[in-house]
Parts: structure tokens; sequence; C-alpha cells
């Protein structure tokens, strides 16, 4: 019992930190599903110990499926990130090599090329 307490939190806690992207919609879906059926099950005056692990075990399926969805999603966005930066930092970079060129005084630096 406590095992399906703790899966039924774990993906409730997941699926409220994701409900109002519409990207893991499919998946909390799925997962918000699975832990009704849990729950379900769980309430039953009789139940029966395999019926409770495969209703556990599909909802860990579930919530892993959505939890790798997730950190797919924010391994993208940091990588776009630090390709913005590197693109940022690169212009920077580009920009300097031209004021050097023409000689001009980076007041930030101090230093002086003519």
């Amino acid at each position: 019992m406590k095992e399906a307490h703790e899966a039924i939190f774990s993906a409730e806690q997941t699926t409220l930190a994701n409900t109002e992207s519409p990207k893991y919609q499919p998946e909390v879906k799925d997962v918000e599903a699975k832990v009704s059926t849990l729950k379900n099950k769980i309430v039953q005056p009789t139940w029966h110990r395999n019926e409770l692990k495969d209703s556990i075990e599909d909802l860990k399926t579930a919530h892993a499926k959505l939890n790798g969805k997730v950190e797919d999603e924010q391994r993208k966005v940091e990588a776009a990130k630090l390709v913005e930066k590197e693109q940022e930092d690169m212009a920077k970079q580009a920009e300097e090599a031209r004021r050097k060129e023409h000689g001009f005084v980076n007041l930030d630096k101090g230093d002086h090329e003519e």
C-alpha cells in the first residue's frame, strides 16, 4: 500500500507541475488516468495484490514517460540557451575585433588600440 501511495504522490506532483503545458497533455492525461485507476482500486474494500501491483507499474511507466519528455524538453531549452550565448559571445568578439581594427577605444576595458 505504501508503494501505491508513493507512486500516486510522485505522479501527482509531476502532473501538477506540467498541467499547463500543451506539450505534455497526452502524457499528463495518461498519468492522471493511471492515478485515478490506482486510487479506485485502493479504496475498494477488497483488492487483489496482483491487480494493485499491475496498476502501480502502469502508473510508474506512464509517469516515467512523462518525466522523460519533460527532461528532454529541458535539455533542448538548455542547449538552445547555450547556442544563443555562444552566438552572442561570437558577435561581441567580432564587434571588438572590428573596433580594434578601426582604432576605437574600449572604455570598459581601459585599453587603447591605434
